[in-house]
């Protein structure tokens, strides 16, 4: 098979007209704005808008309700990161509002139905949302791993701590034992067949 070396069209936008009226000498006039969104999402674009969700997932966002399900709160963070990812990265929006305010700024865009005009401009938007919604929540849950082996960590360091507190003397330690024996005592009594049954026994199904 002989190779070829490709040669690739200049990049695809499509441009539409989104107007707005104004005032202007008593006269309603219509202005119009040229947009530009890039026709094909590219993976640089997918990894771009990916970091750009979580960092607005892990941002502080004082106007979104702080009361509500930490869930929906963070699905929220992600939407808001997800539109301002594609504004930033496919489109010749100026962003600087985005920047300033960008909760006010997107829920403007989505309202105005400009939202609804960029994402039918992407040819294979399904494609970018399940790419990076899906590297949206390997982060989360790589995230939450490590939050819970730091608190393991810091739990064992705990335990150390305090067993290299104890005084393990013999005499603490012929103490420690007996109370032990005492306990096992106790639960020989509750449970003269043992705790956990005998052996072979059937266990008790749960409803």
């Amino acid at each position: 098979m002989e190779k070829i070396k490709l040669v690739f069209p200049e990049k695809k936008t499509e441009k539409f007209d989104f107007q707005y009226t104004k005032e202007e000498n008593g006269e309603t006039i219509k202005v119009s704005q040229i947009i530009e969104v890039e026709k094909y999402a590219t993976p640089s674009h997918e990894n771009a808008i990916g970091n750009y969700a979580v960092q607005t997932s892990e941002a502080e966002m004082e106007s979104l309700n702080e009361d509500s399900l930490l869930s929906i709160q963070s699905y929220s963070k992600f939407e808001y990161g997800f539109i301002s990812g594609v504004l930033v990265t496919m489109t010749n929006i100026d962003t600087e509002e985005l920047e300033s305010d960008p909760i006010n700024f997107v829920d403007k865009v989505v309202a105005s139905g400009l939202w609804e005009k960029i994402k039918s401009s992407i040819s294979n938007y399904f494609d970018l949302t399940v790419s990076v919604e899906k590297a949206y929540s390997l982060h989360k849950q790589e995230a939450n791993l490590e939050s819970k082996i730091n608190k393991l960590i810091d739990n064992v360091g705990v335990f150390v701590e305090k067993i290299s507190k104890l005084d393990l003397s013999p005499e603490n330690l012929k103490i420690i034992i007996e109370q032990l024996s005492i306990g096992k005592e106790k639960l020989t009594e509750v449970f003269p067949d043992g705790v956990v049954g005998k052996p072979n026994q059937t266990p008790i199904a749960t409803p």
